[in-house]
C-alpha cells in the first residue's frame, strides 16, 4: 500500500506545463502538453480513461518515439498520443468528439497550468 501511495504521489506532482489547443492538418481539434515526459503517458491516459469513462478501441501502439491509442465513450472518440515532437496529445477523431476533447482540455488545464 505504501508503494502505491508513493507512485500516486509521484504521478500527481504538478509541474506547471502549458496546455495548448490547435487543429491538425486534417482539421481535427487537438490539445497538447508539450513538456509532459513519456513516462507520464500511460498514467495520464489511464487517468483520463477513468475520469471520462473512455474504453479502449484498439491496443496501444508503442515505438521508440511515439505512443498512441484510440479510446471512446458515448461522448465521442479520441486518440491519446505521445511523440518526441509534440509531447502529450489528445485528438478528436471527428467533429462530434470535439466537445469531449474540450472537457479533457479543461481538466488538463486545471491540473497542469
Amino acid at each position: 500500500m505504501r508503494k502505491l501511495r508513493t507512485i500516486k504521489l509521484l504521478c500527481e506532482l504538478a509541474i506547471a506545463m502549458e496546455v495548448t489547443e490547435s487543429r491538425d492538418a486534417s482539421d481535427r481539434y487537438t490539445v497538447e502538453i508539450y513538456d509532459l515526459p513519456v513516462w507520464k503517458y500511460s498514467w495520464l491516459k489511464w487517468r483520463l480513461s477513468r475520469i471520462f469513462r473512455l474504453k479502449s478501441r484498439e491496443r496501444t501502439i508503442i515505438s521508440l518515439d511515439e505512443r498512441f491509442q484510440q479510446l471512446g465513450s458515448d461522448e465521442g472518440e479520441v486518440s491519446i498520443e505521445w511523440d518526441i515532437w509534440s509531447g502529450f496529445i489528445v485528438v478528436s477523431i471527428d467533429k462530434y468528439s470535439e466537445n469531449l476533447v474540450i472537457k479533457i482540455r479543461d481538466y488538463l488545464k486545471s491540473k497542469y497550468e
